[in-house]
């Protein structure tokens, strides 16, 4: 039969346990995405109609995640050249959150860090 841990001995297992579990902080999410690699995969929705690019973008998330991929970018253009307002800037992100909230997306950002700057998404896949 083994031997018990007397009450001392116990206390200091179970404190040595409690300080190991306060010093595992969640990383941040900027931490968490500095470890991710560049973009592994592009996606290009220029000529799309909002339609097509929701399901697209769905399609190519779901797709790259199978495939143990990471980080992709999603080409949505700027809308220089569109009739009218610009469409894809718009509703992309808002699939991205779509899927973000289904948690198949850990984030996504404007590539150069601002919309009016860029025309792609970089997604961080869960």
């Amino acid at each position: 039969m083994a031997d018990a841990l007397s009450e001392t001995d116990m206390a200091a297992v179970m404190a040595e346990k409690d300080a190991g579990r306060r010093s595992e902080r969640p990383l941040s999410l900027k931490a968490r995405l500095s470890a991710y690699p560049p973009p592994q995969e592009m996606l290009d929705l220029h000529d799309c109609t909002a339609a097509d690019a929701i399901s697209k973008v769905e399609s190519f998330v779901q797709t790259s995640r199978g495939r143990g991929l990471k980080t992709v970018k999603v080409i949505v253009g700027k809308g220089l050249h569109s009739e009218g307002a610009a469409v894809l800037p718009r509703i992309v992100p808002v699939q991205l959150g779509r899927m973000k909230h289904r948690q198949l997306v850990l984030e996504y950002r404007w590539e150069k860090d601002a919309r009016s700057k860029s025309g792609a998404l970089i997604v961080y896949l869960r």
